[in-house]
């Protein structure tokens, strides 16, 4: 599960969400 934003805010937003789906 890789998936990049081009915001920095999100992208540590978006890191902590995918890390419990994607769970890594």
């Amino acid at each position: 599960c890789a998936i990049g934003t081009p915001l920095p805010i999100f992208d540590r937003l978006m890191r902590d969400a995918l890390r419990r789906i994607c769970s890594g």
